[in-house]
């Protein structure tokens, strides 16, 4: 219940790169007029989003679902801008922001991930704050 209906949600594509100068390198010619998705197919080493050129789809603002970097990144920016290289744990990203919805409803799918992820925070404040005894028979 503590999860909206609706939610901030950006439509984001993205290019990870396992090294600066090869994502400065992927900026430029974007900047030139490079497409997106096709440099995406050809250099991102993100399985998940490589064959689609780049394409995450709607993510909601304000969630972990993207790392807390991209977020940051994407977080201001309007439909058609470019911002990177971001660095991560991951690599470097270039992300493309397609588009931004204010208010856009939560796929069941999102709902159903931010509602497990609210469950392991509860879990951990519960296993953090928790007390606990143990009280050993020494025989008699």
């Amino acid at each position: 219940r503590d999860i909206p209906e609706n939610m901030p949600q950006v439509h984001v594509r993205q290019i990870l790169v396992a090294t600066e100068e090869e994502a400065q390198s992927l900026l430029s010619q974007l900047t030139a007029g490079a497409d997106f998705e096709q440099l995406a197919q050809t250099h991102s080493l993100d399985e998940s989003s490589r064959a689609v050129g780049g394409d995450r789809g709607f993510v909601p603002l304000g969630t972990s679902i993207l790392p807390p970097e991209l977020e940051a990144a994407v977080s201001g920016l309007s439909a058609g801008e470019i911002a990177g290289p971001v660095a991560s744990s991951y690599g470097y990203y270039i992300v493309q922001v397609v588009e931004v919805q204010q208010a856009r409803s939560l796929s069941a799918e999102m709902r159903q991930g931010l509602t497990q992820e609210l469950f392991i925070e509860w879990i951990q404040a519960q296993r953090t704050s928790a007390v606990i005894e143990r009280f050993v028979d020494l025989g008699g």
